[in-house]
């Protein structure tokens, strides 16, 4: 088989096509127009999860790997293989981060705890008050001897 050389140029190429993943793709050119908010949403999501609560069930850390296999792999698949190129593969491939951005706001602990807070307003659950017990005075069915 044939070898696989990593050198400086391919080095070089995987940090400008993750630059060029930021610059145009996630935060510059067109991205609200295609994506909307669901980057700035997951991304204020996850730092928010970061920051106060720093624990994460099974299925957001699976969400959170996916993300960033897309992110960090699509630049190292165009430096590695010449035909991957910037405008149709790395685009279509950075897409496929959407329905995990989903997945992970699912799982999301601060969404679950803003989510229960919301229904806990919207349904409140009243404790029945009791009136309080009055002992009875016990009268027995045996006549009275006098």
């Amino acid at each position: 088989g044939q070898q696989v050389v990593i050198s400086a140029d391919r080095i070089a190429v995987f940090f400008e096509r993750l630059k060029g993943i930021n610059a145009r793709i996630l935060f510059g050119g067109q991205n609200i127009g295609l994506y909307g908010y669901m980057i700035f949403l997951f991304l204020l999501v996850i730092i928010a999860d970061i920051i106060f609560v720093r624990n994460f069930s099974k299925e957001a850390r699976i969400a959170i790997y996916g993300v960033l296999i897309i992110y960090f792999g699509m630049p190292l698949l165009g430096a590695l293989i010449p035909w991957v190129d910037f405008n149709n593969t790395t685009k279509r491939g950075v897409f496929k981060m959407f329905p995990l951005f989903v997945l992970y706001l699912r799982n999301s602990p601060v969404l679950a705890r803003m989510s229960a807070a919301i229904s806990a307003f919207e349904f409140p659950v009243y404790e029945a008050k009791t009136a309080p017990v009055v002992k009875q005075p016990v009268f027995s069915r045996k006549k009275k001897r006098r």
